[in-house]
């Protein structure tokens, strides 16, 4: 009986990741692009009228969303391809520390579009 729920958590934890792409990257990739509007939103905590000004100018319902999604997938697609194992690292560290990986995101958004100048 051990042994069948130690193969099943073995199964679970190398499938889990295909659940949201053809490849563990992929799934990473997703997951990552996933933390985005946690991202966004602590960004807009941290400069609302900076963020406000900018979705108000861009007004579109999701339009800021769509452009730093663009932006984050664009910059993972430049790295170079990471080995299977550090996608599965990077995979389950963003599932079990989200807070830190959408905080962590926001401050390189933060960084990257110059919000605090």
């Amino acid at each position: 009986m051990f042994k069948f729920i130690g193969v099943a958590c073995v199964a679970l934890v190398i499938l889990c990741p295909f659940k949201d792409g053809s490849s563990v990257s992929d799934a990473a990739k997703n997951e990552i692009v996933q933390q985005i509007p946690y991202a966004l939103d602590i960004l807009a905590a941290r400069h609302p009228i900076k963020v406000g000004l900018i979705r108000s100018l861009l007004n579109e319902n999701g339009a800021m969303d769509s452009f730093v999604e663009s932006f984050v997938r664009e910059s993972m697609d430049h790295q170079q391809s990471p080995g299977i194992i550090d996608s599965y690292i990077t995979y389950y560290s963003v599932m079990f520390n989200k807070d830190e990986v959408r905080s962590e995101m926001a401050t390189s958004l933060e960084k990257e579009f110059g919000l605090n100048d």
